[in-house]
Formats: structure tokens, C-alpha cells, sequence
């Protein structure tokens, strides 16, 4: 397999890995193509980011993908006051 095709379900998980620590907090086009790419984001960053943004929507499903928001400056994933502490709850438990 390519290295490009390899790469990219790594990315497309470190993305939502990114925004699930801002929840209901936009990220940064900038700041999430430096996480994303480990600080050294390529030339068309935002242009994949978008790209990567749809497909992200895509792979959670209908539901799930529309709590993926584009909103400036970049992007957030929106969770409901119930989830967030069914979220916390879950994250006492492990710890």
C-alpha cells in the first residue's frame, strides 16, 4: 500500500482526536494543522483539512458526522450538556 494511503486514516484519527479535547470549543485551522501533521503541516493544509473534514462526516454517519462543525476560526465536535457528563462519568470510571 502507499504511504499517502496509510497516512491517511492516521490523520483523519488524530483529527477527531484533536477535537474531541476542545469539545464544543472551535479549533483553529492553524492550530489543527499542526497537530494534525506534528508541526510540520503541508503546503495545501487547509485544503485537506476541509477534504479530511468530509470525510470525517462521512465515516461517523449522518448523526454523528453533523456534530462535526465547521466554525470560525476552523472547526469544533458539539456535544449536549447530557453527554458531556456521561462523558465525564465514563472518564472517572476508567481513571
Amino acid at each position: 500500500m502507499a504511504k499517502g494511503a496509510q497516512e491517511r486514516p492516521l490523520v483523519v484519527a488524530g483529527r477527531l482526536r484533536v477535537l474531541l479535547w476542545h469539545v464544543n470549543e472551535p479549533v483553529s485551522v492553524d492550530e489543527l494543522s499542526e497537530l494534525v501533521w506534528d508541526g510540520a503541516p503541508p503546503p495545501g493544509a487547509p485544503a485537506a483539512l476541509r477534504a479530511l473534514g468530509l470525510r470525517l462526516r462521512q465515516a461517523l454517519g449522518p448523526q454523528a458526522g453533523a456534530r462535526v462543525l465547521t466554525q470560525s476560526p476552523g472547526y469544533l465536535i458539539q456535544l449536549l450538556d447530557d453527554e458531556r457528563r456521561h462523558k465525564q462519568g465514563h472518564r472517572r470510571w476508567a481513571g
